[in-house]
């Protein structure tokens, strides 16, 4: 009863899923894909991607991934001083890819050896 446990642990590391910050709108077509991006004004792409974390909003159950400096509202809304849609007809921005925030897991397991012979 005493022996035969074994304890394992798997530890991860993960740089986040990647995503797209997009304007809303479609300036070169109108297809789902032609999203024609943001424009961004006191702000580079290191900056929003080094932002980037969990953080939890004051009176509701939900956390942002992007500093609340560069969001308008605690719904999400871009701060238009940082991040705008780009609205110019005709023209897409330059893509913004962005990668969620970073991940640290630890997996543990314990498990029992118990020995089963033919006599049972």
């Amino acid at each position: 009863m005493v022996g035969g446990w074994n304890v394992g642990t798997i530890l991860t590391y993960q740089t986040g899923y990647p995503f797209r910050v997009v304007g809303g709108y479609r300036t070169f077509n109108d297809n789902d894909i032609a999203d024609s991006g943001v424009n961004l004004s006191g702000v580079t792409v290191q900056q929003l991607q080094n932002s980037v974390g969990v953080y939890h909003v004051p009176g509701v159950n939900f956390v942002t991934l992007i500093n609340p400096k560069y969001l308008a509202s605690a719904k999400g809304g871009a701060n238009t001083a940082f991040i705008s849609p780009n609205t110019t007809p005709g023209t897409i921005a330059a893509p913004v890819y962005l990668y969620g925030p970073h991940g640290f897991f630890d997996d543990i397991a314990i498990s029992k050896e118990i020995p089963f012979t033919e006599r049972w």
